[in-house]
């Protein structure tokens, strides 16, 4: 069970720490192929991608996934 960040009722972003990552998992359809170029170096999967536990956030990746979610959400009401 991943916390997850919403707002009306939709799922915007979840988090989760293990012992040697945090994972971070986006709700935006077809998120990997989206964001691949931006995923080099990250370990992912279909719907998340994992962060070693020092990692400097990249503010401008986290930003503009939420920025997308949003979009995404706003445009299937």
């Amino acid at each position: 069970n991943q916390p997850q960040i919403q707002i009306d009722g939709h799922y915007i972003v979840g988090y989760s720490a293990s012992k040697n990552h945090i994972t971070i998992g986006p709700w935006l359809d077809k998120f990997i192929e989206r964001y691949k170029p931006r995923l080099e170096g990250y370990k992912h999967g279909t719907k998340t991608f994992q962060v070693p536990l020092d990692w400097k956030p990249d503010t401008k990746l986290l930003k503009d996934i939420v920025k997308d979610r949003l979009a995404e959400i706003k445009a299937k009401k």
